[in-house]
């Protein structure tokens, strides 16, 4: 498998995004008025998935604690944090992936 920054960059971006469309969709969910719908199991399981996928964010913000009130740090360790991911990802994708299992 061969690194690329490109691949690592890409995958950095699908973190990032995946993370917003995360927070949205349970900021418009916890919004609903649970009258109509239930779905505390919804929300439940999407903020451990957001846990999950913001593991680095929350030790880098351990070991920083002055990144809770600025702003310009926090959002750099998002950034630092979808980056991470990234490599992460881009590193053990692999080159060729089999489009159907009878190849």
């Amino acid at each position: 498998m061969v690194f690329t920054w490109k691949r690592a960059v890409c995958f950095a971006i699908l973190h990032f995004l995946i993370v917003q469309l995360l927070e949205g969709f349970v900021f418009l969910i916890a919004h609903l008025p649970p009258s109509i719908t239930f779905l505390d199991f919804v929300i439940v399981c999407c903020n451990w998935l957001q846990r999950i996928l913001l593991i680095p964010k929350g030790v880098l913000r351990s070991l920083l604690p002055v990144a809770e009130n600025n702003r310009w740090l926090n959002s750099g360790l998002a950034l630092v944090t979808s980056l991470l991911w990234g490599i992460i990802a881009g590193r053990f994708y692999p080159k060729k992936v089999k489009t159907s299992l009878l190849e």
